[in-house]
């Protein structure tokens, strides 16, 4: 069902959760809301200020740089659960019944997955080197003509990340690590085995977002660098280095679960985001970062 965004511009404060060895004031400026509460799902930002967001039923938004929100023409029905824009003329988004959509700086259109699977993540070096990857450990690749499988088994792939085309990540379920060395696809030991949700690279490194609070870090071999009670969906890194996570509580342990964003930059920081933005992406551009969730989209900036 088409759904129509009410957007709203408005600032809200603030505040440093429990984080030992951090300070300093952060603020986060609300640039979407949904009146109907949409589901976002995925988000991709690119340095030039543009960014893309998707969600159920197929909706896309998008960004100008400096601009606002807008919603694009829908090009499917099907939820949407990872975007990925490699620039402002390559930008693919893949979701439920094996869609990808692509778009090419004008308009956005279907490209055959050849699965019917649900595709939940998506990531380029580029044109002519995408991977998406999905339920039944499928990953897929466009050599930018056409998609083709290229791998299968039984774990549910949640996210995926490359560095270029010889060092490209896969994660899912059961603390499942997929590798691509440009020839083949390997698993690698994570170590654990709770279902691992994202994934992102930089600085000849990987790391790794899961439930349970786990974030994994990647120098050769995988490793745990935190634990907790957090359900993460979301990492990204942003070009100074800085990590961003989010997430939100397990409903576990709280019966009032509130959204979380992590920042690690020197120790961890813990942002305070709107309330019921229960957030699920998360990219990064310009020194800043957006991220997504059932309540909409927040940009959010360090001072």
């Amino acid at each position: 069902m088409r759904r129509f965004f009410a957007f709203a511009m408005a600032l809200t404060a603030a505040a440093l959760l429990a984080a030992a060895g951090c300070g300093g004031p952060t603020t986060l400026r609300v640039a979407l809301r949904s009146d109907t509460r949409f589901s976002l799902s995925g988000i991709s930002a690119l340095e030039d200020g543009s960014a893309f967001a998707v969600g159920e039923d197929g909706v896309v938004l998008r960004m100008e740089p400096g601009g606002a929100w807008r919603e694009e023409p829908a090009a499917t029905s099907h939820d949407l659960v990872g975007v990925f824009a490699l620039d402002a003329a390559h930008v693919w988004a893949v979701g439920s019944a094996g869609t990808i959509l692509f778009y090419d700086g004008t308009s956005w259109m279907p490209q055959d997955s050849g699965t019917e699977v649900e595709l939940t993540g998506v990531t380029a070096t580029d044109p002519d080197h995408a991977w998406a990857c999905g339920w039944g450990e499928e990953v897929l690749f466009f050599d930018g003509e056409r998609w083709t499988r290229q791998h299968q088994g039984m774990a549910s792939l949640r996210g995926i990340a490359a560095a270029d085309p010889d060092h490209v990540w896969a994660v899912g379920s059961n603390g499942t690590i997929l590798f691509y060395d440009g020839g083949s696809w390997s698993r690698q030991d994570s170590e654990t085995t709770v279902e691992l949700t994202g994934v992102c690279v930089g600085d000849g490194g990987a790391w790794a977002c899961g439930l349970a609070g786990r974030l994994l870090e990647f120098r050769g071999a995988w490793r745990t660098v935190r634990s907790g009670d957090e359900m993460f969906r979301g990492i990204a890194r942003s070009g100074d280095g800085t990590l961003w996570v989010v997430g939100y509580q397990d409903f576990t342990f709280s019966t009032d679960p509130g959204s979380v964003v992590l920042r690690l930059d020197g120790g961890w920081m813990g942002l305070e985001v709107p309330e019921g933005l229960y957030p699920t992406g998360v990219s990064t551009s310009g020194g800043g970062v957006w991220v997504c969730g059932l309540g909409g989209v927040v940009w959010g900036e360090a001072l």
